[in-house]
């Protein structure tokens, strides 16, 4: 797991080379964005991008806050 440390001091991470997590003051922790195959690029929660023949989701279900990610090929 490759720690990163942001502007404010606060720690965020990589998490199943598929979600960028943040540590929050109070200790929770979220998710900022999901990456895409090359690991680099990201794309916001709540968010649809495509990309060639794939189709990239990030996104929170209505009432669960968990964060899921679908990857489609056409």
């Amino acid at each position: 797991m490759e720690l990163l440390v942001t502007n404010n001091g606060w720690l965020r991470w990589i998490s199943e080379n598929k979600f960028t997590k943040k540590c929050t003051p109070d200790g929770s922790i979220i998710i900022l964005n999901c990456l895409l195959d090359d690991g680099k690029s990201s794309i916001n929660v709540n968010t649809e991008l495509k990309v060639g023949k794939k189709t990239y989701k990030c996104f929170r279900k209505n009432n669960d806050e968990r964060v899921y990610f679908e990857v489609k090929t056409e």
